[in-house]
Order: structure tokens, then sequence, then C-alpha cells
């Protein structure tokens, strides 16, 4: 799991870096030259649970909007001349 690790001399956001040396992560302050080797290896969660419980559906302002282009094409579904 990803959390934000704070710099122990300035307070500060520690970001993630590669050490290509030692071939670690470790997570370093961009205001002084603290650093601390990372534990967790993860750096980004991408949780798709949420992102799937998204609805997708239509949006009744969209025939309204004068910014989008409009034709008279005949809707299949529900017959309408009009659509955006």
């Amino acid at each position: 799991q990803a959390s934000l690790h704070f710099c122990s001399e300035c307070n500060n956001l520690l970001y993630p870096k590669a050490d290509p040396q030692r071939r670690i992560m470790v997570y370093a302050c961009r205001i002084c030259q603290y650093e601390e080797i990372s534990d967790n290896k993860c750096v980004y969660r991408n949780d798709l649970l949420t992102v799937t419980k998204e609805q997708v559906g239509v949006t009744t302002d969209l025939g309204a909007d004068p910014t989008l282009a409009h034709s008279n094409i005949s809707c299949p579904r529900c017959g309408h001349e009009e659509c955006v």
C-alpha cells in the first residue's frame, strides 16, 4: 500500500527515487539531503475497483450545450431526429 513519507529533518514530502548504485528504491527529500530506504516497493496504486464503480450514463444537459456539434440523424433506439 502506497503512503506519504515526510522528511524527519525538515518535514517536507519525500519522493521515491531509484538508487542505481545500490539497486534499491529510496525516499529522498528535495530540500535537504535526507534519504531513507524504502521497505515498501509500491510507489503508486491504481485501485480498479473504484474505477469500475463509476457509472457511464447519458447526461441530460448535452442537448442544450451550444458548443457541441448537432446533426439530424435518426436514432435507431428512440427515433429522435436530433443528435449531439
